[in-house]
């Protein structure tokens, strides 16, 4: 936690957990997640069976790459990013709420496009899982305005421990029975 400089993070069988690292971060992983939040730069990532979930405040001019064999992707960027985005699943769904230019599809399971004017790679694999590509903005709502959150919900007349956040759309906050996070 609160790491300034390159990092680099090997685990077996283990989770790999890290917050708030500026710099050039390698992390590799068997049988393990791996885990980073409000990262600022540079990420290399891959576990062999396990979920990779990074959230990134600041892209840093290497990109991303992350890669799973067996697990689920989510990665969150800022709401301005520039990058080229290049996501790749075998056997699983692609979920991209980001608005990409020049986007193409591909029957294989490959969305490639541009986020912002392009040029930092952000490159995504999974072969047995899902990929969702999303903005950090919700996150940062959550973690800087909770009271916010407690007055939209004593808004809604609905208990607290009985709302859960979806997501973020059209600056509307969607929620449904389950509990807040």
């Amino acid at each position: 936690e609160d790491l300034i400089g390159d990092a680099e993070v090997t685990a077996t069988n283990a989770v790999v957990s890290c917050r708030c690292l500026r710099g050039r971060l390698t992390a590799r992983s068997s049988n393990g997640n791996i885990k980073l939040e409000e990262h600022r730069g540079s990420v290399d990532a891959a576990t062999s069976n396990g979920l990779i979930s990074v959230d990134v405040e600041e892209l840093g001019a290497e990109g991303i790459q992350l890669a799973t064999s067996n697990g689920r992707i989510v990665l969150e960027l800022p709401v301005e990013v520039d990058g080229d985005v290049d996501l790749r699943v075998d056997n699983g769904v692609i979920r991209n709420a980001r608005p990409l230019c020049r986007c193409t599809r591909d029957t294989a399971g490959r969305v490639r496009g541009t986020l912002g004017s392009g040029g930092t790679p952000i490159r995504l694999r999974t072969s047995n899982g899902s990929i969702s590509l999303r903005k950090f903005y919700m996150r940062r709502v959550l973690r800087l305005y909770p009271a916010l959150i407690v007055a939209i919900v004593g808004a809604l007349a609905v208990p607290v421990n009985r709302l859960e956040l979806l997501h973020q759309r059209c600056d509307r906050l969607v929620f449904r029975e389950g509990f807040l996070r």
